[in-house]
């Protein structure tokens, strides 16, 4: 769990390095640092308890804010492709949630 909490430390770093790369108008280093974070967040989402998903949604939702500065600006790479290429969906509940609901019977079998 404290390594979840601390994936957030990271986010801001991605999201300051793309946001300078927009500002240079180098749109292929953001585009990667965009990537980094995307990335990032899936695998935090991929832990065994709903709080890393919930962690991994909050990051994601970061790095996409950013997405839209990107596009926002002239110049800017059409990424429509690229980003309907990610996963869907990109953070899974469903195996996170399984193992929350099921950890009370476990805890405190009948």
């Amino acid at each position: 769990m404290p390594d979840t909490q601390q994936m957030r430390n990271y986010a801001p770093m991605l999201i300051l390095q793309a946001r300078v790369a927009i500002a240079e108008g180098d749109f292929a280093r953001a585009a990667h640092h965009l990537e980094t974070g995307f990335a990032v967040s899936r695998q935090v989402g991929e832990g065994p308890f709903l709080v890393n998903s919930l962690v991994a949604i909050a990051l994601a939702s970061q790095f996409a804010g950013t997405v839209a500065d990107l596009v926002e600006r002239p110049g800017a790479p059409n990424l429509y492709w690229a980003l309907t290429a990610l996963p869907r969906p990109l953070i899974d509940l469903r195996r996170a949630q399984d193992l929350d609901f099921g950890l009370s019977s476990r805890c405190f079998p009948s």
